[in-house]
């Protein structure tokens, strides 16, 4: 994800054309980094990081001693694949502070439809089935909102749908929007998949903590809900996350226009 869209007053003030906010749709976010979560993200980043690093410590020794070719291209390998998790646990930590210490947010006028398809653009090379399992409800289409927040709200809870349903053979995943009481808009990204066993409250919670997975099995690091939950905060949006095993997954971001 790239970094929040920042503008001065006086460059608002010049922007003219495509459905631009003006220095009016700036929204104010105030510092606010929820208590400990600096501690506990920080303890849990060391902690992620050492297990990459454990093993291109121990490979690099290795690959020093050796003069197998087998041992090289595998540890080669070994190597390579630590190093990238490492690099995305650290991006993820980055994009996860730009979100929490903001200072305003730019809004505009945005398009859902025209939105999900530079989505679809993105996310159908990388899961064959996107095109096939992705339906679209859209009763509402212009939502007041940052675009970069939404792609990103949207590309995760999509990606998440997929990656967390691989071996679901028959995936549906719906995307809708539906107006809600005192000029609320809720985006939905539901699917038919495996589902979470999200009973009580506390694991709920966990899973929008950053680094937290549900399943250690799976790929990623853990912090694309904690994205969409802090974009949530710092929005004053609300998001909502339901399971149910053999049942299905349902997210719901609100919005207040």
């Amino acid at each position: 994800m790239s970094k929040p869209v920042k503008h001065s007053k006086s460059t608002l003030e010049k922007k003219v054309g495509k459905k631009v906010a003006s220095k009016d749709n700036v929204v104010q976010v105030p510092f606010s980094i929820p208590k400990n979560f600096l501690y506990s993200t920080c303890h849990t980043l060391g902690h992620d990081l050492k297990s990459p690093l454990f093993v291109v410590r121990s490979y690099t020794q290795l690959l020093q001693r050796s003069q197998d070719k087998d041992h090289l291209k595998r540890g080669l390998t070994l190597m390579y694949e630590a190093s990238h998790k490492m690099e995305n646990i650290i991006n993820g930590f980055i994009e996860l502070m730009d979100i929490y210490t903001i200072s305003y947010v730019e809004l505009q006028l945005l398009s859902v439809v025209e939105l999900m398809q530079q989505i679809r653009c993105q996310l159908a090379p990388i899961h064959n089935r996107f095109d096939k399992s992705v339906t679209e409800e859209f009763s509402i289409n212009d939502i007041k909102f940052n675009e970069t927040y939404l792609a990103t709200v949207l590309e995760t809870l999509l990606n998440n749908a997929f990656e967390h349903n691989k071996d679901v053979p028959d995936l549906q995943v719906k995307i809708s929007t539906i107006a809600l009481r005192g000029d609320k808009i809720a985006l939905i990204v539901e699917d038919n998949g495996i589902g979470m066993d999200l009973i009580s409250q506390a694991t709920k919670d966990k899973l929008k903590q950053p680094f937290y997975r549900h399943d250690k099995n799976e790929g990623g690091i853990g912090m694309g809900l904690a994205k969409v939950n802090a974009i949530a905060k710092m929005t004053d949006s609300a998001f909502i996350l339901d399971s149910e095993i053999g049942v299905g997954t349902k997210c719901t971001f609100i919005i207040t226009q």
